[in-house]
């Protein structure tokens, strides 16, 4: 807040109304030139079940804000690796392919598999929802000692509504 402030732009912060439909957590930033949605989403599971869910509340997102101005939702969300085929399917499903620093999860023990799936195309057929960046953020390092942290992966999109 205290950066659009500084760059003139009045800014009002609030969370988004959270009904029975949107069950992700939902914060809203609205200026006079734009809206922006964020949404926060743990991937608990990485199983098709919760990856639409978040498809599903970031649809409904969509469909409760104006789009008179410039609209935008970005997303955060993390997993925590697990063993299943579904968690190593999660930065394909992510990025609509297997990051190019494969070896480096393979280091981790982690062995990354294509997704069939991909949330850009999940959005834009179920939900006409088009033109997301999407990002990786792993390996962390924790603040405390610096280490590595392997398992935890951090994802994040940028997603405008307008055309």
């Amino acid at each position: 807040m205290a950066t659009l402030q500084q760059a003139n732009h009045n800014a009002h912060f609030s969370q988004h109304k959270n009904d029975e439909q949107i069950s992700l957590p939902v914060f809203v930033i609205d200026t006079t030139e734009f809206t922006i949605a964020v949404i926060a989403h743990r991937l608990l599971s990485a199983n098709k079940a919760c990856r639409n869910g978040l498809i599903s509340g970031i649809a409904k997102v969509k469909s409760t804000l104006s789009l008179s101005k410039p609209t935008y939702i970005v997303v955060v969300a993390d997993h925590w690796f697990d063993r299943s085929k579904a968690s190593k399917e999660i930065p394909a499903w992510w990025l609509g392919q297997l990051p190019d620093n494969t070896d480096d999860y393979a280091k981790d023990g982690i062995k990354l598999v294509d997704s069939a799936e991909h949330i850009a195309n999940q959005l834009l057929n179920q939900h006409q929802v088009s033109d997301g960046e999407y990002h990786l953020h792993h390996p962390l390092k924790r603040e405390s000692n610096s280490k590595t942290v392997h398992k935890y992966l951090l994802l994040s999109a940028f997603i405008p509504l307008h055309k």
